[in-house]
């Protein structure tokens, strides 16, 4: 599997057993704070939108560590588990290391 989740919630576990399409929706649980990101800074216009490109992953990563350790629900891509994952691409982005 691309997409893995290890978790106590059940509910959770039930959206993730369909093959492709859980594997889908597990992955924008993952991402959930992007999304929302840019719609509260397009409605309130609080910074440029450069600047929400850059720390979008770094909120991404910040959420995934909420969900690993205060919810005990780990979701890993290719076996790498997301708060590491979009941590490291967050901190790469705020610094221009990477696009």
């Amino acid at each position: 599997m691309i997409i893995s989740l290890k978790t106590d919630i059940e509910w959770l576990n039930d959206f993730y057993k369909p093959p492709i399409i859980g594997a889908f929706i597990i992955l924008l649980v993952s991402v959930v704070p992007v999304p929302i990101l840019f719609i509260i800074n397009g409605i309130f216009d609080i910074v440029e939108i450069e600047v929400v490109e850059r720390v979008t992953a770094l909120f991404a990563g910040v959420w995934n560590i909420v969900l690993t350790f205060f919810f005990k629900t780990k979701i890993s891509i290719l076996f790498v588990p997301c708060w590491i994952l979009f941590t490291i691409i967050g901190i790469l982005r705020l610094f221009s290391i990477i696009g």
